[in-house]
């Protein structure tokens, strides 16, 4: 009769208690699974459900020994199946795992796709579903736009598009593209893009939209307009006759409220702003409004030399203003 020592017995023990809860985990482990696959897609759910149900009829407790586990003492238990259950756990999870990783990237997210929608409103706005997709940054633009609130507009163009950057390593801030009212608009007697942008300044509805390419914050935008409205009152004072002192001093309050306009919180990364410049009105001032903030400035020399701030010298974006001009000489009327 075979007697089996102390420690052979001692062994069989631990290696039959290890194997039950070996086996224990891994049922779990595979419910786990199967509950996660539930919220898959149907074909995939299917698919993960028969793998599942066949890795479970070769589990650990039907897998034949091929493995004998060596004790610390060095006796071998053929009948000690601990190395097999190790390595069919392991198989498991690993064949389960590549199932619900190959549905998750089979469908990849293309930002640059054009939006496959009628026209929408959001916001207080319609956008159209055509867009145009800055090459820079991959961020979507609507070809119109027409706000409903807080004040309406008509339908706006977009007429060009870029993207700022700052420092030489050339680190992206966000896209903007400016938009006009083009009903009617005749720029055939203007001769230069310059002077057609201006036109548009001066005569219709206008807008920029602006699209931050990371997370930032409204103080940083205020920031960049208090800075681009000072310089142009410096422009100004350098061109004969372009401000009288009492005019001068006028504007001073309303940048302040353009600056209280600004929250001190977040702006998160794509998340577009708006500001647009009313058209002229006999006897009004033009209104510049935010409507993300809901901000209004009812002061026309704000709103005008705040648009004309992104086509002087190269601009805060080169390219939108390039591709501004590009726009405006495509035009037929």
């Amino acid at each position: 009769m075979l007697r089996l020592s102390s420690s052979s017995a001692g062994t069989s023990a631990r290696t039959f208690i290890a194997r039950q809860s070996s086996s224990k985990r891994f049922i779990s482990q595979a419910h786990n699974y199967e509950n996660q696959a539930a919220f898959t897609r149907a074909g995939t759910t299917a698919r993960l459900s028969g793998r599942v149900n066949q890795l479970r009829r070769t589990s650990p407790t039907s897998i034949v020994n091929t493995r004998p586990y060596v004790s610390h003492s060095g006796d071998k238990s053929s009948s000690s199946t601990f190395m097999t259950y190790k390595y069919g756990a392991g198989l498991v999870l690993l064949a389960v795992a590549t199932v619900v990783g190959s549905s998750v990237t089979r469908s990849p997210l293309h930002l640059e796709a054009p939006i496959q929608k009628a026209s929408s409103q959001k916001d207080g706005r319609i956008e159209s579903s055509e867009v145009v997709v800055d090459p820079s940054t991959s961020i979507p633009f609507p070809k119109t736009i027409k706000f409903t609130s807080p004040d309406a507009t008509p339908t706006l163009t977009l007429l060009g598009l870029g993207v700022r950057t700052v420092s030489f390593l050339k680190l992206q801030v966000y896209a903007v593209g400016f938009y006009a009212d083009l009903d009617g608009v005749n720029l055939s007697e203007l001769s230069t893009p310059e002077e057609k942008i201006d036109h548009l300044i001066k005569t219709r509805t206008v807008a920029v939209r602006l699209v931050p390419t990371r997370n930032t914050s409204f103080q940083h935008l205020r920031d960049a307009y208090v800075r681009s409205l000072q310089n142009r009152l410096m422009l100004s004072k350098k061109r004969e006759g372009a401000l009288s002192e009492a005019e001068e001093e006028a504007i001073y309050p309303f940048i302040q409220q353009l600056k209280a306009a600004f929250p001190t919180t977040t702006l998160q990364k794509h998340t577009p702003i708006y500001l647009i410049v009313s058209a002229p009105s006999t006897g009004a001032q033009r209104r510049l409004s935010i409507p993300t903030l809901n901000g209004k400035i009812d002061y026309t020399w704000v709103g005008v030399e705040l648009m004309r701030g992104y086509f002087e010298g190269e601009g805060p974006s080169p390219k939108m203003k390039k591709s501004v001009m590009e726009g405006v000489s495509n035009l037929t009327q």
